[in-house]
């Protein structure tokens, strides 16, 4: 989470090295938690329209969740 908002907040683009490897991370991490594509696409929709609700339990604010999942989703589509 702390680097992808020092990335977001740096500006780092979703092309760069670091973003690429950031989301590969991330999604390797994240295959633990999923059986299959499906349950990615869920949990994504789920944060994407729940995220301020989500963030009242959690230490970064809705925008910030907001933006840190857009810039995954860019780095993952530039893979």
């Amino acid at each position: 989470m702390q680097e992808g908002l020092r990335q977001v907040d740096g500006g780092v683009p979703a092309v760069s090295p670091d973003a690429r490897e950031l989301v590969r991370r991330w999604d390797e991490l994240g295959s633990r938690f999923h059986s299959s594509e499906g349950t990615k696409e869920a949990a994504r929709a789920m944060w994407a329209e729940n995220s301020t609700e989500l963030s009242h339990a959690l230490p970064w604010t809705a925008e910030q969740l907001q933006a840190l999942v857009a810039h995954l989703q860019a780095a993952r589509e530039t893979r």
